[in-house]
C-alpha cells in the first residue's frame, strides 16, 4: 500500500488505484455471477493511443467490432466543458484586444481630423500651387498608416517582451496540487501576431480614409478667405 500522488487536484481528490479483483469485491455489483469464481465485469476500460488527434479512428475501429452497445468517448469528449471555457476565454481576448484597437482607431481619426483643421491653411496654399487632390489623400493616408503602424510596432514589441519577461521568471504562480501547473505559461504564438498586426494596421488604414478624404476635398478659396 502507498500513496499515490498524480500532481493533479481532480484526481488525487477522487480516485484511488486497487487491483482489480480487490475492486470487484468491494463493488458486488460488478461482479459476474455466471463466471468463474474471482470474475467479474468493470465501468468502463480507459485506451492509450499513440496519437491523442488519431482517437476517432480507433473509436470507429472499436464500434465495428464491439458494436454499438459500448459507450465511447476521447479525451475531447470528456473534457468537453474544460475546452468550452477555453474557447469562452478566447473569444473573450479577442473582443477586448477588438474593442482597444476600435479605441486607438478613433484615436487616429480624431488626431487626423484636427490636424486637417489645423492645416487649413497650408492645404489651400498646396491646392492654390497645384497640389492635386489625390496627393493630398494619399499624403494624410500615409501619415495615418504611420501612426498605426507605430503604434502595432511599439504594442507588439511590448507584449512580446511583457510575455516573455511573464513566462521566463514564473510571475504568475499556481498551486501545483489544483491546476498541474505552478504557473500561467505566455506562449505568443506566430499565428496570433499576425492576426493581431493586420488587423491593427487595416482598421488603422479605414481610420485614415474619411480624415483624408476631408482633407482632398478642401476648398482653397475658402481656406484662404481669412489669410
Amino acid at each position: 500500500a502507498g500513496i499515490f500522488d498524480a500532481g493533479m487536484f481532480e484526481y488525487d481528490t477522487a480516485w484511488v488505484l486497487v487491483h482489480l479483483r480487490t475492486a470487484q469485491e468491494m463493488f458486488s455489483a460488478f461482479r459476474d455471477p455466471e463466471g468463474p469464481e474471482g470474475a467479474g465485469q468493470v465501468s468502463f476500460v480507459e485506451i492509450r493511443v499513440g496519437d491523442i488527434y488519431g482517437t476517432e479512428a480507433v473509436m470507429g475501429e472499436l464500434r465495428e467490432r464491439l458494436g454499438s452497445e459500448y459507450v465511447m468517448q476521447d479525451w475531447r469528449q470528456m473534457n468537453s466543458l474544460f475546452f468550452a471555457a477555453l474557447n469562452l476565454e478566447r473569444l473573450a481576448m479577442f473582443v477586448t484586444i477588438s474593442l482597444i484597437v476600435f479605441v486607438a482607431a478613433l484615436n487616429i481619426v480624431a488626431t487626423l481630423v484636427l490636424m486637417v483643421m489645423e492645416k487649413n491653411r497650408d492645404i489651400g496654399i498646396l491646392l492654390s500651387m497645384g497640389a492635386t487632390r489625390l496627393g493630398i489623400l494619399y499624403a494624410f493616408i500615409f501619415q495615418g498608416l504611420f501612426i498605426g503602424l507605430m503604434g502595432t510596432a511599439t504594442g507588439l514589441g511590448l507584449g512580446i517582451g511583457a510575455s516573455w519577461l511573464a513566462d521566463h521568471y514564473q510571475i504568475i504562480s499556481l498551486p501545483a496540487e489544483v491546476y498541474y501547473l505552478t504557473h500561467v505559461p505566455f506562449i505568443v504564438r506566430p499565428v496570433d501576431f499576425t492576426v493581431i498586426a493586420v488587423m491593427a494596421v487595416a482598421i488603422s488604414f479605414v481610420a485614415t480614409l474619411y480624415p483624408a478624404w476631408r482633407a482632398s476635398r478642401l476648398d482653397p478659396v475658402e481656406a484662404l478667405r481669412y489669410e
